[in-house]
C-alpha cells in the first residue's frame, strides 16, 4: 500500500514580498510532524565527497534535506526539511516573503548548495536574472550573474564571484573555509586558461593552484584528491604552496569523459555509463579492484552508504503506447525497475553479496527517480510518474507528471525509501494546482 505523508508549509504562503532582512533569533526546537517517523543512520554519508553546485538538486547537510521548493517567479526557492522532525522551511529569513521580487535575498537563484563553514551551514547560490532600473534616460535592464554566500540564520549575503560571458561547473570539494574548483577563465581569443582554484568562501579571495584541468574528487585527512583524466593525485588543502602527489598512475587509473565518482572515505568508486563495473580505488594506497554489477540502462551511478553500494538495476518497464508530440519512441519505456545494494568487500569481487532493496512494481510501476540523495538510511528522490486516466494503455500529452516544479507543474513532493526495510512513501510538500 502506498504511504502518503502530507506536510504543511507555512513558509510558502503567498504573502507580500521580502522586506529588509532582519537578524533572526535561534529557532526553538522543532516539534515532530504528525505521522512522521525517522530512524537515524548508523553511519552518515561521507562529508568529504565532491559535490555539484549546479547539479545536486537534493542535498543532505547537517541533519537537513535541502531542495528547490519552487513557486518563486520561475526561479529556485531553496528550502530544507528537518530529517528528524519532518518540518519544512524556506531558507529566506523573511517569514512573509513571496520570493518573487529582487528584494528577496535569494531572488533569481538558479542553483544552490549548503556548505558547512565552522559552526554554521552557509548557502552558496548561483544567481542569474535581469531586472529593470529607472535612469535619467528611462528604463534600463541590468543583469545579475554571480555566486553568493548566504547565511540562512542572519540573512546576510556576500557576493563571492561575478560572471560575464562564461560559466560552467564541475565537481567541487569544500574543506574548512575553502572551496576547490575549476575556474572559468578565458583569454581574449576565448580560449580557456583556467585551472584548479582555491577560494576562501568567507571573503571570495581566490588563488590559482594548478594550471590545467584537475577535477576535484574528494577530501580526506586534509588532502584534496584530483584527477587530470590520466592519473589521480592529492595535495595538502591548507598549504600555501601545495604540490601534487601521485596516488594512482596505472593505465586503468584513467578517468575518461562521462565517468561518475563517489566515495565513502575509504574507497573512491568510479563508474561509467554502458559499463557494468565499479572500479574501486582504496584511499589507503591498496590495489585497485573491480566489482561487477548490473546497472540500469544509462544509470551507472553508485551511492555509498552504511557499508553498502546502492544502485539502480533490473529490466526496463514498458508501460504502454506513446502518442505524445516530440516523444522519441512509440512506447513509454522506463529504466530499471530495481533499487539494489551490494558490498564493496574484496571477499565479494563479483558482486555476489547483493540484494534487492525496492522494486518499482504494482502501484509504483510508473514511478522513477530523477534526482536522488541519501542520508545513510533513507533514499530521498524527486521523481516522475505516468498517469493513464482512461485506462486504455495509451499515454498522451500531459500524462507524464513530475514531483518538483518543472514544465509548468507547481506541486512539490518527495519519494522516501527506507534502505533497511524497503518501505516507500510519498512526502507531499505542496499540493499542485496544475
Amino acid at each position: 500500500m502506498k504511504k502518503v505523508l502530507l506536510l504543511s508549509l507555512a513558509a510558502l504562503l503567498f504573502l507580500p514580498s521580502c522586506t529588509k532582512t532582519q537578524t533572526q533569533p535561534e529557532p526553538s526546537p522543532d516539534p515532530v510532524r504528525e505521522g512522521w517517523t525517522y530512524a537515524p543512520p548508523e553511519t552518515g554519508m561521507y562529508g568529504g565527497r565532491a559535490r555539484l553546485i549546479a547539479g545536486d538538486q537534493l542535498t543532505v547537510e547537517d541533519g537537513y534535506l535541502y531542495f528547490d521548493g519552487g513557486v518563486g517567479d520561475g526561479y529556485v526557492v531553496p528550502m530544507r526539511m528537518n530529517l528528524e522532525t519532518g518540518n519544512v522551511t524556506a531558507l529566506c529569513t523573511d517569514p512573509v516573503c513571496a520570493h518573487n521580487t529582487v528584494e528577496c535575498p535569494l531572488y533569481g537563484m538558479r542553483h544552490f548548495i549548503p556548505v558547512r563553514i565552522g559552526e554554521k551551514t552557509q548557502i552558496l547560490a548561483l544567481r542569474f536574472y535581469p531586472y529593470p532600473e529607472q535612469t535619467l534616460s528611462g528604463e534600463e535592464w541590468t543583469t545579475v550573474w554571480d555566486l553568493v554566500r548566504y547565511d540562512p540564520m542572519s540573512g546576510e549575503k556576500t557576493v563571492l564571484e561575478t560572471y560575464e560571458g562564461h560559466m560552467g561547473f564541475t565537481p567541487e570539494v569544500y574543506l574548512g573555509t575553502y572551496r576547490f574548483y575549476i575556474s572559468q577563465v578565458y583569454d581574449e581569443e576565448d580560449n580557456w586558461i583556467g585551472g584548479l582554484t582555491r577560494m576562501d568562501i568567507t571573503t571570495g579571495k581566490t588563488e590559482l593552484l594548478f594550471e590545467g584541468f584537475y577535477m576535484p574528487l574528494l577530501e580526506k585527512d586534509g588532502r584534496v584528491w584530483v584527477s587530470d583524466g590520466v592519473g589521480i593525485f592529492s595535495f595538502e588543502a591548507q598549504s600555501p604552496s601545495p604540490f601534487l602527489r601521485e596516488e594512482f598512475s596505472s593505465p586503468s587509473a584513467m578517468l575518461p569523459d562521462q565517468t561518475m565518482c563517489s566515495t565513502d572515505g575509504t574507497n573512491l568508486y568510479v563508474t561509467q555509463n554502458q559499463s557494468d563495473t565499479v572500479r574501486v580505488f582504496p584511499l589507503d594506497g591498496g590495489e585497485e579492484r573491480v566489482i561487477s554489477v548490473s546497472f540500469a540502462d544509462s544509470y551507472a551511478r553508485i551511492i555509498p552508504a552504511g557499508g553498502w553500494l546502492y544502485y539502480f538495476s533490473g529490466e526496463n518497464t514498458v508501460l504502454g503506447d506513446a502518442r505524445i508530440r516530440g516523444y522519441a519512441s512509440d512506447k513509454v519505456e522506463l529504466h530499471g525497475e530495481e533499487f539494489r545494494r551490494c558490498r564493496p568487500n574484496p571477499s565479494a569481487p563479483d558482486g555476489t553479496e547483493d540484494e534487492l532493496v525496492f522494486r518499482f512494481e504494482g502501484e509504483w510501476a510508473s514511478f522513477r527517480p530523477s534526482h536522488t540523495v541519501s542520508d545513510g538510511r533513507y533514499l530521498y528522490c524527486f521523481y516522475s510518474w505516468w498517469e493513464d486516466p482512461d485506462g486504455d494503455g495509451v499515454y498522451r500529452d500531459g500524462d507524464n507528471r513530475y514531483s518538483f516544479p518543472v514544465n509548468g507543474h507547481d506541486n512539490c513532493s518527495l519519494l522516501r525509501i527506507d534502505c533497511e526495510t524497503g518501505e516507500a512513501e510519498i512526502i507531499t510538500i505542496r499540493e499542485g494546482t496544475k
